[in-house]
């Protein structure tokens, strides 16, 4: 299972951006920095870093299948995290990184301060984080895996010889997540119910974007799995990430 998430998560970052989607036709690459963090309740313990690298890229295609504009997106994260623990003590420099697949379908809408761009699509995102030499008692891999439906809208002002504004912001119900722990011989449990967040806001012209993005999760507590005599539960846990965001577009 490591070696086909470390394959996706490689794979993602060929095709995936952190932009505003935009209806012109053609690709985009670029790469961001940023602070991550992650936190399970009650206060279970907590992975932090300030130093999170990522690239993406996107394909933009003014239609398919006669369906109209749409939209290709990946993007890769590596991140070196610590953990602290109520419980099990602190750690440092775990690896942590997860890749991001998502098609889009645009609705392009002219108006007379600039474009709108509703959209919607499907998304998947796959997280390994390396726990193994941490201070958890265990010790241990985790590979999460999320499906979700994004839902947003994206703006851009009309450009002077300054360049523009380009604006988004998305929800995303989740629709399947799968928690992967190599606890014994591994415990794997289902996640039905949480949701993203992600709010963008960049200057622009016509090859360059950069500006500040945030992102987050909630994700609810997922069904009871066991393996030999131990029996777990992913606990409800929040993910946040915001950063600074640069990309080039031909």
């Amino acid at each position: 299972m490591k070696k086909y998430t470390l394959l996706f998560v490689l794979l993602a970052g060929l095709v995936q951006a952190q932009t505003v989607p935009s209806s012109d036709a053609g690709y985009e690459i670029g790469g961001q920095v940023g602070d991550y963090s992650y936190r399970e309740n009650p206060n279970l313990m907590e992975l932090h870093a300030d130093g999170l690298l990522a690239v993406h890229g996107a394909i933009t295609v003014d239609d398919i299948l006669g369906l109209g504009p749409a939209r290709l997106e990946g993007r890769f994260v590596h991140a070196r995290t610590d953990y602290s623990s109520p419980s099990s003590g602190t750690s440092e420099n775990s690896r942590n990184m997860y890749g991001e697949i998502r098609a889009l379908r645009l609705n392009p809408m002219q108006v007379a301060y600039g474009e709108i761009i509703p959209y919607y699509g499907l998304g998947i995102r796959r997280l390994y984080n390396d726990l193994k030499d941490t201070a958890t008692a265990f010790g241990y891999e985790r590979i999460s895996t999320y499906i979700y439906a994004p839902l947003g809208v994206a703006y851009h002002s009309p450009q002077t010889n300054y360049g523009g504004m380009a604006l988004s912001g998305e929800f995303a119900p989740l629709l399947y997540g799968r928690q992967y722990s190599g606890i014994n011989d591994g415990i794997e449990n289902n996640q039905t119910e949480g949701y993203h967040l992600r709010l963008t806001a960049l200057w622009e012209n016509k090859q360059f974007q950069a500006g500040p993005y945030y992102q987050f999760w909630r994700v609810g507590d997922s069904d009871v799995d066991c393996s030999g005599s131990f029996c777990g539960v992913e606990p409800k846990n929040f993910t946040r990430e915001f950063g600074f965001s640069v990309s080039y577009k031909f």
